[in-house]
């Protein structure tokens, strides 16, 4: 049995520690992670990324629906296996933040932005294959990925195309086509009929 779960939103707010660390603690079997995030707290993504990576129930199956960025991809890091729709934007970065104060209390800001950095990069280096010193440039230089980019960087698994050859019950699944009017019907039909040449595959 698969368990599917959710993770959308801002990490440390939609997607929180906590509510991972629950749903895992009760969790048996395969797990298949859905992530649409734009990031959110560094530290937050590493508790969910060491649930993630420890969970010794089953198989755990990443896929990035949409964008998984910043604090996110370390996030997405912890699944067994990840796959990307073919549409979804991956990016990583160093990490930022907010400071007030003295010299003294911006130095110890720096410092620990210094420390999430020098973590992050331990985690991509590792999945990735590359050098921490490749992966710190990488990280400085901020770049948005597509599924294919980061495929071959390392970050992802493959890459999940989905439109088109399905057939219309299946594009459409959820809908019932019998009660449609017939210029919708003829309309899906076409808009299926445009990819015919491509498959959903996994590359």
């Amino acid at each position: 049995m698969t368990t599917t779960i959710n993770l959308y939103g801002g990490v440390g707010w939609d997607i929180t520690a906590k509510s991972v660390v629950d749903s895992f603690a009760v969790m048996k079997g395969d797990v298949d992670i859905h992530l649409n995030s734009p990031g959110g707290d560094a530290t937050e993504a590493l508790s969910i990324y060491n649930t993630i990576a420890n969970y010794e129930g089953g198989k755990t199956t990443l896929f990035i629906d949409g964008v998984a960025m910043s604090a996110a991809t370390v996030i997405m890091l912890g699944a067994d296996e990840v796959i990307a729709h073919e549409s979804a934007i991956i990016m990583i970065h160093e990490a930022s933040t907010l400071a007030w104060g003295r010299k003294t209390d911006l130095d110890k800001t720096s410092q620990a932005v210094e420390t999430v950095n020098a973590q992050y990069a331990k985690i991509y280096a590792h999945h990735s294959g590359k050098s921490i010193e490749a992966v710190r440039v990488t990280m400085d230089e901020e770049p948005w990925m597509s599924a294919d980019e980061a495929k071959e960087y390392g970050l992802i698994n493959s890459v999940k195309q989905f439109d088109t050859a399905e057939n219309i019950n299946t594009l459409y699944q959820g809908f019932d086509i019998a009660a449609c009017p017939e210029w919708a019907v003829s309309m899906a039909k076409k808009r299926v009929a445009l990819g015919t040449q491509r498959k959903t595959v996994v590359r």
